[in-house]
């Protein structure tokens, strides 16, 4: 790749937003001189990055309290299927608003987990052990 054309992502870090930004904004047209490749994926020349504006100003507004308060209640795939947003989308928001990542992974009990869940997914956990217990009677 030659040194003047960059990467969704080597430009979207050097302009301080997403590549999923970058991306929408390639897709839009409105990156001066930014082309796909063979493979499809952009390539953006060096001296278009001022092109690129940072996403915080474009769609802060539009998330809904609702959207917000479940931000971290969940895994952030799991937050953006239920309110129609990606999972990148709402691990952005979650960290503009310092809200903690829902806790996942080896070692994370179900007893961490309760108290950030939603009322929602606590009565879909009851559903499914109550029939766990019913398959085992």
């Amino acid at each position: 790749m030659p040194d003047n054309l960059l990467t969704c992502h080597m430009a979207a870090k050097q302009a301080g937003t997403t590549a999923a930004r970058v991306k929408r904004l390639c897709e839009a047209g409105k990156v001066p001189g930014a082309t796909k490749n063979d493979l499809g994926a952009w390539r953006i020349p060096a001296d278009s990055i001022g092109h690129i504006t940072p996403a915080e100003r474009e769609a802060y507004n539009e998330w809904t309290q609702h959207e917000i308060a479940l931000l971290g209640t969940d895994t952030d795939p799991r937050v953006g299927a239920q309110i129609g947003r990606s999972g990148e989308a709402v691990r952005d928001m979650r960290q503009r608003c310092d809200i903690q990542a829902f806790p996942t992974g080896r070692g994370v009990t179900l007893e961490m987990q309760i108290p950030r869940m939603t009322k929602a997914r606590l009565l879909s956990l009851k559903e499914l052990i109550d029939v766990e217990l019913k398959r085992r009677d």
